[in-house]
């Protein structure tokens, strides 16, 4: 059970502590400090003894137990833990997400059919507000700069309100803001 710990250990031991130690520093320090998902995993306490922990675990279970799927699930799930994520909740949306290519496997037309109606229903309801946006876009591309200025601009563009807000900016021009 001991063999990939004593042959990791016994090599790295080999190497002298006067040239570890800067190699160790070297690669934490300038190396995995300047990449960001390095840099915010480094600052977790305890990290090197808890990753050579798993390395140990799965080196022990690929060399010396022979289980390659034992190994995976612990490297996966140690990935996952390391970056804040629960493996079980993983596992549940990859579950779910076969399950829903199973579906569309089982079924391709009526997925097309139910895709194209959703498609359709997006258009409808895009060119049936159409005229809403266009106003909205129009309005914020006139009267953006006059927000900044502090002119409250009119919310509607009918005739009336648009009317009074004509007189106030004018107004506020002549006065100089």
């Amino acid at each position: 059970m001991r063999l990939p710990q004593l042959i990791l250990e016994g090599v790295w031991n080999l190497i002298p502590e006067c040239i570890r130690n800067p190699i160790k520093d070297f690669l934490v320090n300038q190396i995995l400090r300047r990449i960001p998902v390095f840099s915010s995993l480094l600052e977790l306490p305890d990290i090197w003894a808890r990753v050579s922990a798993t390395a140990m675990r799965i080196m022990r279970q690929l060399f010396v137990d022979g289980n390659l799927a034992g190994a995976a699930w612990t490297f996966f799930s140690s990935m996952l833990r390391l970056v804040g994520l629960p493996p079980e909740l993983v596992v549940q949306v990859l579950a779910k997400a076969a399950g829903a290519i199973g579906n569309i496997l089982t079924d391709p037309v009526g997925f097309l059919i139910n895709t194209l109606r959703a498609v359709k229903e997006g258009f409808t309801r895009f060119f049936g507000n159409i005229f809403t946006h266009l106003m909205s876009g129009i309005a914020g591309w006139l009267f953006g700069h006059m927000r900044d200025a502090g002119i409250t601009p009119p919310t509607d563009l009918v005739y009336v309100p648009f009317l009074v807000w004509y007189c106030r900016f004018l107004v506020s021009v002549s006065s100089g803001f």
